[in-house]
Formats: C-alpha cells, sequence, structure tokens
C-alpha cells in the first residue's frame, strides 16, 4: 500500500525485530513481489480506503499458493465505523485480520507475527506429512497418497469416531475432466494431473487427507468437520479449479470438477465408502469421446 506514516512504521517496527520486510507500495510491485516470492504474511494498507487492499486479498484467494497466506488489514483508528472499510466485505474479500491504526506498535506487531509463526508452522507440518510413508504410501504420479494408503487412513479415523462426538468425518471425491470433451482432451487432462493435484494439495489443511485414487480422481479426508462445513470447502476447492487454466503441450484448457461428500458415521467400512462416492460422481461425468482407429493412425 501507499506509504503513508502510519503504515511506515508498522514496517519498522518489523524491521527492527529482525523481520524480513518486503515493502510494496503499488498494486503492480505488490503482484510482482506476490508471485516471485513467498511470504509467511501479508499486509495491506487500507488507511485511505479498501482498495487496492480488497483486490489483492481476494485475488490471492483465487490462487492456490497464496490461499491460505495470512493478510492483514491495517485500517484508520475510528474502525469499525469508518464507512470506507467494512468489516463484512473485508471477511468476504479474504482478510485474515483487521489491526487498527492508533494502537500500540507493539500489539500490531505481535498480532503479524502470530499469524506469520501459525503459516510457517503450517507450512513445515505439510511438508514432514507429506513425507510420511514413503514409496508405498504415495502415488509416483502425482506426489499424493495412493488408495491403498487413503483407504487405512479412513479406515483408522473411523475407528475412532464414537457415537457421543456425532458425525465431524467426512469424505470428498473429485473427479476433474477437460471441458472441451474433445478426443484428445483425456491424454490432456492426464498429462495436466500432477499441476491439478498441486493445486488441490495447496487448497486444503494440513490435517486433511488428499489422495490421488485413480485418473483425474482425488479423495479428500475432512477430520473434524461437519458435512455442512465440509460442503463449504469442497464448494470453494471446486470453484477454483474451475476458474483455472491448464495446460498440455500446446493445448490450453479449463476442467470440470464435479463432487461427491459424504459423512462418515461410527461402524462404516471404509472401502464401502469410496464405493459409494465413486456411484454418486459417475452420473457427473460425461464420458470423453476416444480416438477412432483412423484418427489414432493419422
Amino acid at each position: 500500500g501507499k506509504p503513508t506514516p502510519d503504515f511506515m512504521a508498522v514496517i519498522n517496527s518489523l524491521s527492527n525485530s529482525d523481520v524480513q520486510v518486503v515493502a510494496a507500495f503499488t498494486s503492480f510491485t505488490a503482484f510482482d513481489y506476490l508471485h516471485s516470492e513467498v511470504f509467511d504474511a501479508v499486509v495491506l494498507n487500507a488507511l485511505n480506503g479498501p482498495e487496492p487492499a480488497f483486490t489483492i486479498s481476494a485475488t490471492m484467494r483465487r490462487n492456490s499458493r497464496l490461499y491460505h497466506t495470512p493478510t492483514l488489514l491495517l485500517a484508520p483508528k475510528s474502525h469499525p465505523d469508518n464507512p470506507h472499510v467494512d468489516l463484512d466485505e473485508a471477511v468476504v474479500k479474504g482478510v485474515s485480520d483487521i489491526i487498527v491504526s492508533g494502537v500500540e506498535l507493539s500489539e500490531i506487531r505481535g498480532r503479524i507475527l502470530e499469524l506469520a509463526r501459525q503459516y510457517s508452522a503450517h507450512n513445515l507440518l505439510k511438508v514432514k506429512f507429506s513425507n510420511i510413508g514413503g514409496a508405498a504410501c504415495m502415488d509416483p504420479q502425482t506426489g499424493l497418497f495412493n488408495r491403498r494408503f487413503l483407504t487405512a487412513h479412513l479406515a483408522r479415523h473411523i475407528s475412532m469416531l464414537s457415537p457421543s462426538n456425532g458425525p465431524n468425518l467426512c469424505v470428498a471425491l473429485f473427479g476433474v475432466s477437460n471441458q472441451s470433451q474433445s478426443p484428445m482432451s483425456a491424454a490432456d487432462t492426464i498429462q495436466s494431473t500432477p499441476k491439478i493435484a498441486n493445486m488441490i494439495r495447496s487448497l486444503v489443511r494440513m490435517e486433511d487427507c488428499v489422495a490421488h485414487i485413480s485418473d483425474s480422481r482425488f479423495a479428500i479426508i475432512f477430520p473434524k468437520q461437519t458435512e455442512a462445513d465440509a460442503k463449504i470447502a469442497a464448494v470453494r476447492l471446486q470453484a477454483i479449479l474451475e476458474a483455472s487454466s491448464y495446460s498440455a503441450d500446446e493445448n490450453i484448457f479449463t476442467v470440470k470438477s464435479p463432487f461427491a461428500l459424504t459423512s462418515v458415521r461410527t461402524g462404516s467400512d471404509a472401502l464401502d465408502v469410496l464405493a459409494q462416492l465413486e456411484r454418486e460422481l459417475a452420473p457427473q461425468i460425461k464420458p470423453v469421446p476416444r480416438l477412432s482407429h483412423t484418427e489414432a493412425s493419422g
């Protein structure tokens, strides 16, 4: 944001606390930095109004790599009475926290660093979790967990459920297919599967288990989530997958990504849960035309 005095005071306070700070005073340089470097938190200057802060935070929520990066809004000290900064709109635009100008810099600095440390620890744990189990548990094409691991992990979650804690375990199955439905679209989708897998992995929580269980089929376990909450997460994931563009050879395409979601109860069988989801997902996916012998031979 613009280098207003209060904004510069926050920057200087962080710099004096041995924090590496990169300052971007225009939206153009902000986007350049966000796409070229990795940050543990982003502070947006809204002292003179919510734009371009809201535009940047909303854009970050549409990018899988930046989706979880904390964004803090520096608002005027008259907030929330200031009509230029609306709390509800800030939440919709993806703002993680609002810090008010005029309070002690130590408090502002502490709130920024708390979110930054949580995000850094979250990323470190995701890396460690991704290395669990070795080759027996991993899908070599995508680097995600495989069907065998997901089934065993789901069975373990089910074994820990009890009637008293309610239905707080959900599983979603996503299908991904090229929207063009051309004879070559299946090959395009398969070639782009590692990119799609990496996007899905970036969008879920550390405790959510993602697996590539068959061609263009991804399963996600949402532990400690009600079906309503898991559906919100699944709809957001679907929206980002379908709003993104993918490339294979020289083809640029978008995808359809229908999903099936279920709440898992005590005593369920992991294999039956996956089979049920596959039956529910199948009618939502159009078959891709196959190459004829003439087309295949050129």
